[in-house]
């Protein structure tokens, strides 16, 4: 069955996120359309699958595993499977990003403290299945939590703080790692 859908038509999370999940359109892929601001991100959390960031414009300062990278469009950034990740939007614009999930439904292990499930910051409702992660940074979490559209979805109240995104030392997948970057 052929679908089509307008892009507005997605469900939003939070402020700055629009879910795509596949299972409920018949296809073997999720993805999140990020339209964020300065200060945004998600905080730490693993998927059992590797995501996928196409960071179309703006700037963002990811953590995966042990390494922090400064990240400007266009690039492509991959956090492998199981490894904690976050992300915060620096600069003075908006990133605009597609986060690939390979997977009909994306599921979630939020690893920060203070994780509640279903809850955004600022926002203090519940979210609805398949809640995106992106909220304000400076937060801690107890974690784990887990979220999947199964369960009702799990977001953390606050995004990465600024103890888990150290700027990036050198230009490693930023700017100057040349237009193919450097694998994480």
């Amino acid at each position: 069955m052929t679908t089509v859908l307008h892009l507005l038509g997605l469900p939003l999370r939070g402020q700055a996120t629009r879910v795509f999940e596949g299972a409920d359109h018949g296809a073997e892929v999720s993805f999140l359309v990020v339209d964020a601001p300065p200060g945004e991100g998600a905080a730490p959390h693993t998927h059992p699958y590797a995501e996928v960031f196409v960071v179309q414009e703006g700037e963002a300062r990811f953590s995966i595993g042990d390494r922090t990278l400064q990240v400007s469009g266009p690039r492509v950034v991959v956090a492998p499977a199981h490894t904690p990740h976050a992300f915060v939007v620096t600069g003075t614009g908006r990133l605009r990003s597609l986060n690939i999930h390979p997977v009909p439904r994306i599921v979630t292990e939020w690893l920060a403290e203070g994780a509640a499930p279903g809850q955004v910051a600022g926002e203090g409702s519940r979210s609805a299945p398949g809640e995106a992660p992106h909220s304000a940074p400076g937060g801690r979490a107890p974690g784990p939590a887990t979220s999947s559209a199964a369960d009702g979805g799990t977001s953390p109240p606050t995004g990465a703080g600024p103890d888990l995104l150290a700027q990036a030392q050198g230009s490693e997948g930023g700017e100057g790692a040349g237009p193919a970057g450097r694998r994480a």
